[in-house]
């Protein structure tokens, strides 16, 4: 994976199950049983968290799914022919959902 790409989802939340090793992080050492790990369908792990960060963990493991989403849907709302009055309405929609599809590929 390059900084540039982000690994192909579905991605899942699990509970580390490696109870009574220790993790390192910034020299002080953690009971690897209380992480959660967010993990790509090829096995790749994305991100590791604490698990009070379960919150956190799922709405990172949903992004993927999330962005297809988005791009799906402006596609199919920029492709489409529009009558006059429903215009506005999905000219707030491209200009609600094209930056963040920018910032989730490029990052800006």
């Amino acid at each position: 994976m390059t900084s540039e790409n982000h690994q192909p989802g579905p991605w899942n939340v699990e509970r580390r199950t490696d109870s009574g090793s220790t993790l390192t992080d910034y020299g002080l050492e953690w009971d690897a049983s209380h992480w959660i790990e967010v993990v790509a369908a090829d096995g790749e792990l994305v991100i590791s968290l604490c698990e009070e960060d379960i919150g956190d963990a799922r709405l990172i493991a949903a992004a993927p799914e999330m962005l297809e989403a988005l791009e799906k849907v402006l596609q199919e709302v920029k492709h489409k022919p529009w009558v006059s009055r429903e215009a506005e309405r999905i000219s707030f929609i491209v200009e609600t959902i094209e930056p963040i599809i920018k910032k989730a590929k490029s990052g800006t």
